[in-house]
């Protein structure tokens, strides 16, 4: 996996046109991953383009991109994104202790957003109707449930892009972490041939500089986590993914 971060050159992404970047990483390899600091990104003209925002103040895009093989079309890996009480099986490698540790310690579809019911997972029919759905989660590392819209932005039988977002804030006991929409994510999904999708995903994170600092490993292990999640890859394979 190649990772860098401070690059000199805006990230392109899928939504904008051109090479994505970093490039995809070739079948069965380990995801190309990338990190940019917005203060070596002052305008951010893909972040624009991907999350229809200006740049913030603070901030960093982490961006992972890979090739994996699936027999499954559209509609099935779609519905990886609707089970969402699946998420609760995704295991990361932690930087601070070192082990294999759960991604969420909760998750579960709700009824609506607010006041809304846990219910059963989605399906890839009610994510195909384009409508805002809501998941509540709760990181093992936080100690909130905190809300996510999740929506399908585009799609047809080769190809789809769904978005992410905090709706609430992301909390450690009285600390915010996190403020409602700092935490975006893009996921694109093309079936390049048949039974071969790459996977392109492009996180946003909004924060204050102190949680920015030193934190990117933290990051680019639980994005690589989500790849292998929706590539249908055991999470906790060995090596644990490399900076």
């Amino acid at each position: 996996m190649r990772a860098g971060a401070g690059a000199d050159t805006s990230p392109i992404a899928p939504c904008v046109g051109g090479v994505a970047q970093p490039p995809y990483a070739p079948l069965n390899a380990a995801p190309n991953v990338q990190v940019w600091k917005a203060a070596s990104l002052p305008t951010l003209p893909a972040r624009a383009g991907c999350f229809g925002a200006s740049s913030p103040q603070s901030g960093m895009l982490l961006a992972v991109a890979g090739t994996f093989q699936s027999a499954d079309g559209a509609a099935a890996l779609l519905s990886r994104f609707g089970a969402v009480s699946n998420l609760l099986r995704v295991r990361y490698w932690s930087t601070t202790d070192h082990i294999w540790r759960p991604f969420l310690t909760a998750a579960t579809a709700l009824t609506k957003e607010v006041g809304g019911q846990p219910r059963r997972d989605f399906s890839a029919t009610e994510i195909e109707s384009g409508a805002n759905l809501y998941l509540a989660q709760t990181d093992s590392r936080s100690t909130n449930e905190v809300i996510y819209r999740m929506r399908l932005r585009e799609s047809d039988s080769q190809h789809f892009l769904v978005e992410t977002e905090n709706v609430t804030p992301v909390r450690r006991w009285a600390l915010t972490l996190y403020k409602p929409g700092d935490l975006r994510s893009l996921y694109f999904l093309d079936q390049r041939s048949p039974g071969i999708w790459s996977y392109y995903s492009l996180m946003r994170i909004d924060s204050t500089p102190l949680l920015m600092t030193g934190h990117e490993n933290s990051y680019i292990k639980r994005a690589v986590a989500l790849y292998r999640h929706f590539a249908d890859i055991p999470t906790d394979l060995e090596p644990p993914p490399a900076r």
